[in-house]
């Protein structure tokens, strides 16, 4: 048993070698680098014994940017702290969502952009990435603590969510297909200006709910 345990863990050890190696050349953008040979060699092993490892290279990456959930889940939930209002909230974590790819352009393409692959249909694999999904499940929690506090029937935030985030793809999508011939930052504010937009009559139920708690208590 101890030794099939050591076995295991050394697996799982070199495993993240090749997760990190990964990682490194997306942080440094040369998408030409993401191949089995170059992943390998940054890794400190043969392009074949990849294979030994993972099912596939395109496991590897979509495994690679999981990674990446965690320090989105950790900034987002820094901002959040700093949210006076749950529609804030809700605009902060998708604000930070859409930064952190831009900031990091290849996260997204070898998910969704790469030629032929079908990486995109492992996005929600919780086998895969699992780091994503346990942000998909924060997500629905705090929708429904939206619900909660704006005394809404149960489930009507998710008509949020189901506006945004496909604008927020949306919008990243033409970004980095070169079809919004736009900065970065006008990227952010486009995305901004649209999920105020969707957020209107949410935030002007929110300051009544606040004001009538206000007076409320007041009364006391």
């Amino acid at each position: 048993m101890e030794n099939s345990d050591r076995k295991t863990m050394r697996h799982e050890r070199r495993r993240q070698f090749f997760i990190k190696a990964a990682q490194e050349l997306m942080k440094e953008g040369d998408e030409s680098k993401l191949t089995a040979k170059s992943i390998a060699e940054r890794a400190g092993y043969s392009a074949s014994s990849l294979y030994d490892y993972f099912e596939s290279l395109d496991k590897l990456l979509v495994m690679s940017v999981d990674e990446f959930m965690a320090e989105i889940g950790d900034m987002t939930e820094v901002e959040i702290e700093k949210c006076d209002r749950v529609t804030d909230c809700v605009e902060a974590a998708y604000l930070i969502f859409a930064e952190y790819f831009l900031d990091n352009p290849l996260l997204f393409r070898t998910i969704f952009l790469a030629p032929g692959s079908s990486r995109a249909k492992f996005f929600s694999n919780p086998e895969l990435m699992p780091k994503f999904c346990e942000m998909g499940m924060k997500r629905l929690e705090s929708l429904r603590q939206f619900d909660e506090s704006l005394g809404l029937k149960k489930g009507s935030s998710l008509i949020i969510e189901q506006i945004l985030t496909p604008e927020m793809f949306g919008i990243l999508f033409m970004y980095f297909q070169g079809l919004y011939e736009v900065s970065k930052e006008e990227a952010i504010q486009m995305l901004k200006r649209n999920i105020d937009h969707v957020l209107e009559p949410f935030r002007e139920l929110e300051e009544k709910t606040i004001s009538s708690k206000e007076r409320l208590g007041g009364k006391k």
